[in-house]
């Protein structure tokens, strides 16, 4: 019968399936942990960006909290509305669609709003940084060459020297009036080429330590790249294949594709890896129907198509053989997915694993919930379980001296 064949061949299929499991299972490890890491960028710029719209801390932590959820929204929206559609629930598909537009509608806009000024704010710290060392280039040569024109002079030291005997001599006296005194009037004379030498050498010192400074700032090495050096790369690239864009245009395509890469990257990788968890039911035990849209062909219905009929005869001789009791005329992938749904029944239910709820049942075997239904009260008529529901669920037991 097909309820034997499915039971002697359930341990070995349920094997297969536990193993096809965990090989899924691990080829969608790679694709969780690549939607947690951009799952985790994303909702943390998200909740930056919401922060900077409000205007104190209470709107800033309120805002923070919005952002954060609604790139929570956009990374799991599209993964569930993909797992809806395929199973046709079509409500949910609608909603998780409107979900994710909405989220995408905030995220994306706010990304590429906070994209764009980084962009400008390093378009401009970029300019100012080379008009100041346009600046410091221009005042080094300004220096250098006033330098050059200054005749020699002696050391600061050596002049301050000279003066002051000079200036003791001339005391409170003004040189530029007419002075009686001939020792204050030799004194100024000789004072008067001694304070334009000191004049050109604190000249010539003010102009090296211009030009010191200005080579110290020129010298120093720039951490910043740049601003929109690879936008201005990949537009000479594209030029030498044919291809006319600006590196303005090319500066705003990758702010699109940084932004896209990060929101949308992690929603599609939590669709493969959950594509990629969702196996196939047991094809060892799937009946094998017509094609999907045909009518099965009537056939004549053999002899044994109700096993009740030779019960009598037959009990005695398979004592652990599980009989169906007498139904209406039904097709024959109905009957080998009841025969496949008591199977897993007996098989989990002697193992222990049985859930509680019809629910759980059929999505373990593999069946409808009312095919689960259809194999208990099987199963129960003919003396194999004994069933008891109560307020945890159904509660099955495999009886050990079972009747026909």
């Amino acid at each position: 019968m097909e309820v034997d064949r499915s039971l002697a061949a359930y341990p070995q299929a349920e094997a297969a399936h536990t193993k096809r499991h965990t090989r899924y299972y691990a080829g969608a490890t790679p694709f969780f942990l690549i939607a947690l890491a951009l799952g985790t960028v994303s909702v943390g710029l998200a909740a930056y960006i919401g922060a900077s719209r409000g205007v104190d801390l209470p709107s800033r932590v309120a805002w923070g909290i919005v952002g954060a959820a609604l790139a929570l929204g956009l990374l799991l929206a599209p993964s569930e509305a993909a797992s809806a559609f395929r199973t046709r629930r079509w409500g949910a598909t609608i909603a998780a669609t409107m979900l994710a537009l909405t989220c995408a509608a905030f995220v994306l806009t706010g990304a590429l709003g906070n994209a764009s000024a980084g962009r400008v704010s390093a378009s401009r710290t970029a300019t100012a940084t080379a008009e100041h060392r346009s600046r410091l280039t221009r005042e080094y040569e300004q220096a250098s060459a006033e330098l050059e024109k200054l005749p020699a002079a002696r050391l600061l030291g050596e002049i301050e020297a000279a003066i002051a005997p000079l200036n003791a001599i001339i005391g409170k006296a003004h040189c530029d009036e007419w002075v009686a005194n001939r020792h204050i009037r030799n004194a100024c004379a000789r004072r008067s080429p001694l304070l334009a030498e000191l004049a050109r050498a604190q000249r010539r010192a003010e102009l090296e330590h211009i030009m010191a400074d200005a080579r110290a700032a020129l010298d120093a090495p720039v951490d910043q790249r740049p601003a929109g050096e690879d936008a201005r790369i990949l537009a000479k690239y594209l030029r030498a294949v044919g291809l006319s864009v600006t590196p303005d245009r090319m500066s705003d395509v990758l702010v699109l594709v940084a932004v896209f890469s990060l929101e949308i990257s992690g929603a599609l990788a939590l669709m493969i890896a959950r594509s990629n968890v969702q196996t196939p039911v047991i094809a060892a035990l799937e009946p094998s129907g017509p094609p999907h849209g045909r009518r099965p062909r009537r056939r004549a219905k053999p002899e044994n198509e109700h096993p009740v009929e030779q019960a009598s005869h037959l009990a005695s001789a398979a004592p652990n053989v599980v009989r169906l009791p007498a139904r209406s005329p039904v097709r024959s992938s109905d009957r080998a997915k009841l025969a496949k749904a008591s199977a897993g029944i007996l098989f989990h239910a002697e193992k222990g694993s049985l859930p509680r709820t019809q629910r759980q049942m059929a999505k373990l075997i593999g069946v409808s919930t009312g095919t689960i239904s259809m194999a208990l009260s099987d199963l129960e008529h003919c003396g194999r379980v004994s069933i008891r529901t109560g307020a945890h669920g159904t509660a099955v037991a495999i009886r050990k001296s079972a009747t026909a």
